[in-house]
């Protein structure tokens, strides 16, 4: 009797293991994510640097801060700007070292690498003579993101 009463009680228990299953769920979020990929060719980066330095050239200063938005970063030598209206100051101030009348601007070199565009300069002026000028620019969906900007400045 011991015999048949161990064996029915381990089979309750076996049975008992049996019933309680062990759910689990694995839930997993979805979650419709549009991610833009900005376009990037050497085209577009080349046309956008040619039109800033006609902007920069002219003058054309809605022209010229039509490049960039408000998320865009120019860093030269002495600071790091962010925006349009800081962007705006700098080509301000270094707009009135270029004057209309007597400047000469010479693009000496220009390479562009997809959204990497990379330019060597000199210029003379009324006020200033500039034996190197270099910018270095990202453009990502026709617009100036980021950009280095050095000179060797000497007044006159």
């Amino acid at each position: 009797m011991k015999i048949l009463f161990t064996i029915i009680i381990s089979g309750a228990i076996l049975t008992s293991c049996n019933r309680r299953e062990t759910k689990v769920e694995t839930v997993t979020e979805t979650t419709a994510e549009t991610v833009t990929t900005p376009v990037i060719d050497a085209a577009t980066t080349e046309t956008v640097i040619k039109h800033h330095l006609e902007a920069f050239g002219s003058g054309d200063m809605d022209a010229l801060l039509a490049d960039y938005t408000e998320e865009s970063i120019v860093i030269t030598p002495d600071t790091t700007l962010k925006g349009l209206e800081s962007i705006k100051a700098l080509f301000e101030n270094l707009g009135s070292l270029f004057p209309a009348e007597g400047t000469e601007f010479v693009l000496d070199r220009m390479d562009v690498n997809n959204e990497l565009g990379y330019i060597i300069w000199h210029a003379n002026t009324p006020i200033v003579t500039i034996p190197l000028g270099t910018d270095t620019y990202v453009v990502e969906d026709g617009k100036i993101m980021k950009q280095t900007f050095a000179a060797k400045v000497e007044l006159k």
